[in-house]
């Protein structure tokens, strides 16, 4: 593949949502499966935002953790639209060392990025908040496609603060970019991740 192909392309690694590209909102090159070492997750509450009292993932580094995900290779004009997505969370370098079980070559040409939430307040009523169903099926949904069971359940061993309640909310979903689940998919997710509420 030529040097050129390179030009005008971003590569960033998800960990949560982005690991299931039925929550993409652009049309991105390509995909590998990938393992960051160096790095941990970890539910964090975020109040500014549209739908509630909430937590999302985030990142933190940890340096004996690792976390699956997924390297996309995007094309540049797309970054506003990413980091509109992302919001909240700033852009980080990510080492190309610390990746690893890369399957397609041309993901390692492109610097590797990485969103860490950098704006969410610290907040004294964290019992208010919870984890959207819909938002942790679209999660879950993707490790399983790309990683199956034994990663849905790596995920959920491999993210801090998951103590928070979840808020059910399957039939009337409050997160903007859910995904449909079957019955299969649902009784596994619920069974790593029972609902607290």
């Amino acid at each position: 593949m030529p040097d050129s192909f390179f030009d005008n392309k971003i590569s960033y690694f998800g960990y949560g949502s982005l690991v299931n590209p039925a929550t993409h909102r652009t049309e991105i090159i390509g995909y590998s499966k990938a393992t960051l070492k160096g790095w941990r997750r970890e539910w964090l509450a975020r109040p500014d935002n549209s739908f509630g009292n909430v937590v999302l993932l985030s990142v933190k580094r940890c340096e004996n953790s690792e976390i699956d995900g997924l390297v996309v290779l995007d094309h540049a004009h797309n970054q506003p639209a990413l980091d509109e997505r992302e919001s909240n969370y700033d852009r980080h370098t990510v080492s190309a060392r610390a990746l690893a079980g890369l399957k397609d070559f041309y993901t390692s040409q492109v610097e590797t990025s990485i969103y860490v939430a950098s704006h969410f307040p610290q907040v004294d009523n964290a019992h208010e908040f919870c984890i959207l169903r819909s938002y942790l099926d679209a999660v879950m949904q993707g490790y399983l496609h790309h990683f199956g069971e034994e990663g849905v359940a790596r995920f959920v061993q491999s993210t801090d603060n998951f103590h928070f309640a979840i808020c059910e909310d399957r039939h009337n979903p409050r997160y903007p970019r859910f995904v449909e689940t079957s019955k299969s998919e649902q009784k596994l997710f619920d069974q790593l991740a029972p609902g607290l509420e």
